[in-house]
C-alpha cells in the first residue's frame, strides 16, 4: 500500500473502520482493504488508483461537508461486496473523475453524482458495473463498452462508456522504446473479455483507438462477483 506526497495527514484507521484521507495533490495506491473502505473528507488534486476494497459498509466515501474534494482522479480500483455502496456522495464540488473501475457484488453501486464529476476517461472507457444488464436488457455491447449510457445512482450524471467487461488487470508499463511514448509508459488498458473464460484480450503497439476484436463467444459473458481481491489486482 503506498501513500505519497501529502500535504497534511495521509491516513488512518478509526472506530468507523474506513480509512480516512484528508489530503492534496497526493496519492493512494495499490492497498488491498478487507472489512473497510475509504472515507475522503477534503481531498484536490490527488488519485486513488489501484486498489483493491472487499466487504465494506461503503467502498469508496466522498464527504464534502466541510472541505472540498476537487480536481481527482479515482481510476482502476475494484470495489466488490459492499454492504451499503460501493461509491458513496455526500457533496463534491463536482471536478472529479472516475474511469475503469470495477463495482460488482454490491448491495448498491453508487449513490446519485454530483453534477460536474465525470464518470469516464474523456473519450473511451467508462466504468464497469455489476448491474448495467440487469437494468439496461436491451444494451448491445459495442467492442468493450455498452451503446446505452448508466446513470450512477438516480441521478442525472451518467457514465457515457459502461464497461461491457470488468477491468480485470493493471495495463503494464511498457517498454522502453519511442513506440510507447518512453520507458514507463503505460501501454494500453487490458480488458478481461470473459473472466469465468479465463481469457484476456490486450492491445498493444502505436497508442491510439484499439481495434474491436471478434472473439468466437457472447459479448455478454458475466464474470463472476466473488472474485477475490487480493489477486484481482496487481502491477
Amino acid at each position: 500500500c503506498t501513500v505519497s506526497d501529502c500535504d497534511g495527514d495521509g491516513i488512518w484507521l478509526d472506530v468507523n473502520e474506513h480509512i480516512d484521507m484528508p489530503m492534496a495533490g497526493g496519492s493512494i495506491e495499490d492497498c488491498t482493504l478487507v472489512g473497510c473502505g475509504i472515507y475522503i473528507e477534503g481531498m484536490t488534486g490527488s488519485t486513488v488508483e489501484g486498489n483493491s476494497i472487499d466487504g465494506a459498509v461503503d467502498g469508496i466515501f466522498l464527504n464534502a461537508t466541510q472541505l472540498p474534494i476537487k480536481d481527482n482522479v479515482f481510476r482502476e480500483n475494484l470495489i466488490v461486496d459492499c454492504t451499503g455502496w460501493g461509491l458513496r456522495f455526500n457533496m463534491t464540488n463536482g471536478t472529479n473523475r472516475f474511469f475503469l473501475n470495477t463495482l460488482t457484488g454490491n448491495t448498491r453501486h453508487s449513490t446519485a453524482a454530483i453534477d460536474g464529476d465525470v464518470f469516464d476517461d474523456g473519450s473511451t472507457y467508462g466504468n464497469y458495473w455489476g448491474d448495467y444488464e440487469e437494468r439496461y436488457p436491451d444494451a448491445t455491447a459495442v467492442g468493450r463498452v455498452w451503446d446505452t449510457p448508466y446513470a450512477v445512482g438516480e441521478g442525472t450524471v451518467t457514465d457515457m462508456f459502461p464497461l461491457a467487461y470488468a477491468y480485470d488487470t493493471i495495463d503494464p508499463v511498457a517498454d522502453a522504446g519511442e513506440q510507447q511514448g518512453g520507458a514507463g509508459t503505460r501501454a494500453p488498458p487490458t480488458f478481461s473479455t470473459a473472466l469465468a473464460l479465463g481469457t484476456t484480450a490486450s492491445s498493444s503497439g502505436t497508442p491510439g483507438p484499439s481495434p474491436t476484436p471478434t472473439p468466437p463467444w457472447s459479448w455478454r459473458a458475466r464474470p463472476p462477483s466473488s472474485r477475490s481481491c487480493s489477486s484481482a489486482l496487481t502491477r
